[in-house]
């Protein structure tokens, strides 16, 4: 009989187009292999990606028909009235809740489940509630591959995850698209209690932000997170495995990391204070004798959970002027081998005393790998100003840049510096050297008496490190001090989501510590729907009073049933 032939990932999509036409057979059975799906109709149409073939299909019999007609054959009446029909789809896995008395059919239940959806090739059923610290939750394995990892596709994203060790809520689709429609070009937006990054990933494909971040404590979550920002190919998410209340307080921490070389003696002073970034400094030896200890130094600090960055090796002239597809060049091509093994960042200058165009040249050579690479500005013009920095970036493509403020400020000084790099942030995603100017292009340390306007800087700043040389690199004295002296500052953001309903208003205060007139918070929260919104906005007034803040109320809206006649809400309010 007549068939409508599509690859398996088409199939949602054609099935849909088939049942507005009403024009599937529904007394035949969908037909499948590994990559194709063969629909059964009435008559011939053309859809994209589709092409119209013969073939035998089996007939449907009465039991067939549809998940609830198969349940009704085996459940008496009054389990009918137990059995709840809806579930959780999270990618191919559907997520059921059994009711205890159904337990001896909840397998036969789980088959027609998966008889009767084509998408679906695991199913399980939740065993208890969510537990524990990382709001987890058992599954029972009941039918199809027996598998908890699973990769989710909601509003163009790509979420990977385990169901049974990272929180996720896919009935939150909505409300992410919600979110989406009120944030602002070049807002910097936190996400508290991130998990795999579904928010941050969303917020990042639909809107035009300038930095979203995102709080994890759960190590496997955050992982994910990592996983999903890459698996996107998305520039302007930074993510952060700690504690809410630990983290905020000590932002610039977070996001700006330490330097050093591969030398125990010098990591170990700085990774004693466990920053997030570290970015090794190599030479020309790491990259011969060295390259077998470099590729050791990477994989301890990738264990440790840290964002690593490697800065390529200070070269001779003529060996800067390489590039990675020049065969004698063996530096390049090493730093791209770490990259494919261990998903490394890369900072590559730019070039000395180049041209620009010569300069785009070099970065495309490496466009395949634009996404772990940050380009160094350098202190020499021509490309020192930021006029032919935007322009190389325009014309190579390159993603990611790594502003060094030491070497910006041989040609930028005070209020013209700060204007500079917002404007180099307009058009690539950036990553800091932060340093001062000393007439030296590994500048003296941070403190009360820089020639950097760090008040001025530091709210620009989006990630990177702090590039300080001292005096005595195996102690690092000059580099913890001036990375301890960030402490002094507090990042403030345009938009903070707290998407955690059980006991988010443990966290207000820390939200309003990086709250400023103008930041919109986003307030989750589980109300019986007679307390909606009161409850809720005593908790924000609340907390708003001991912070000796003043607010207004946005809008509340429902963002799903939890139980019966139980919400989950979000109260939006803004800092006046």
């Amino acid at each position: 009989m007549i068939a409508i032939k599509t690859e398996l990932k088409n199939a949602q999509k054609v099935m849909s187009v088939l049942i507005s036409k009403k024009i599937i057979d529904s007394t035949y059975i969908l037909k499948k292999d590994e990559k194709y799906i063969y629909f059964p109709v009435l008559e011939e149409i053309k859809i994209p990606d589709t092409k119209i073939v013969k073939t035998i299909f089996k007939k449907k019999n009465i039991k067939e028909m549809s998940l609830k007609k198969n349940v009704e054959n085996i459940l008496t009446k009054e389990e009918m009235e137990l059995f709840k029909r809806s579930f959780d789809a999270i990618g191919d896995i559907a997520i059921l809740e059994i009711d205890e008395t159904l337990v001896k059919k909840e397998k036969q239940i789980a088959k027609f489940l998966l008889d009767t959806h084509i998408n679906i090739k695991t199913v399980l059923k939740k065993s208890g509630g969510h537990e524990g610290e990382f709001r987890v939750q058992k599954m029972k394995f009941l039918a199809g591959e027996d598998k908890r990892e699973t990769i989710h596709k909601e509003s163009g994203v790509l979420l990977k995850l385990n169901v049974e060790t990272v929180y996720f809520s896919p009935r939150l689709a909505n409300e992410r698209l919600r979110i989406t429609k009120l944030v602002k070009p070049n807002e910097e937006v936190l996400v508290m209690f991130s998990g795999c990054a579904p928010y941050p990933c969303v917020l990042s494909r639909l809107t035009k932000a300038k930095m979203i971040y995102g709080i994890e404590l759960n190590p496997e979550g955050h992982n994910y997170g990592w996983e999903n920002v890459k698996l996107n190919k998305l520039t302007n998410v930074f993510l952060i495995n700690d504690d809410v209340k630990k983290a905020v307080p000590h932002f610039y921490q977070k996001i700006l990391g330490m330097k050093f070389c591969t030398k125990p003696e010098e990591m170990k002073p700085r990774l004693k204070y466990n920053p997030t970034i570290t970015e090794i400094h190599t030479t020309k030896q790491d990259f011969c004798d060295g390259f077998d200890e470099l590729k050791k130094t990477i994989k301890y600090l990738k264990d440790l959970g840290k964002f690593v960055v490697v800065h390529q090796p200070m070269l001779h002239l003529d060996e800067v002027c390489m590039t990675v597809n020049d065969s004698s060049n063996e530096y390049y091509k090493k730093m791209i081998s770490l990259v494919e093994e261990f998903d490394v960042y890369l900072v590559i200058h730019l070039g000395r005393a180049e041209s620009t165009d010569s300069a785009v040249r070099k970065a495309q050579t490496f466009s395949k790998y634009y996404n772990n690479i940050f380009f160094e500005n350098t202190h020499r013009r021509p490309l020192a100003e930021k006029e032919n920095l935007i322009k190389i970036i325009k014309n190579s493509g390159i993603k990611r840049i790594c502003i060094d403020t030491c070497h910006l400020m041989y040609v930028y000084s005070g209020d013209e510096l700060v204007k500079s790099v917002a404007e180099l942030q307009k058009h690539a995603d950036s990553y800091f050297h932060l340093s001062d100017f000393k007439n030296d292009i590994h500048a003296g340390k941070l403190d009360k008496n820089s020639v950097i306007d760090l008040e001025k800087i530091l709210p620009l700043v989006t990630k990177g490190v702090v590039e300080i040389k001292s005096k005595d690199e195996k102690s690092g004295d000059e580099m913890i001090s001036s990375w301890k002296y960030l402490d002094k500052f507090q990042k403030k953001f345009d938009r903070i989501l707290m998407p955690l309903p059980k006991s988010a208003e443990d966290f207000l205060d820390a939200a309003l510590a990086v709250a400023k007139k103008g930041t919109v918070i986003h307030f989750y929260d589980f109300l019986r729907e007679e307390d909606i919104p009161k409850v809720s906005v005593n908790k924000i007034d609340a907390a708003c009073k001991r912070n000796k803040m003043r607010y207004k109320i946005l809008n509340c809206v429902k963002c799903g049933q939890h139980a019966p006649r139980t919400f989950r809400v979000c109260v939006d309010f803004e800092i006046i």
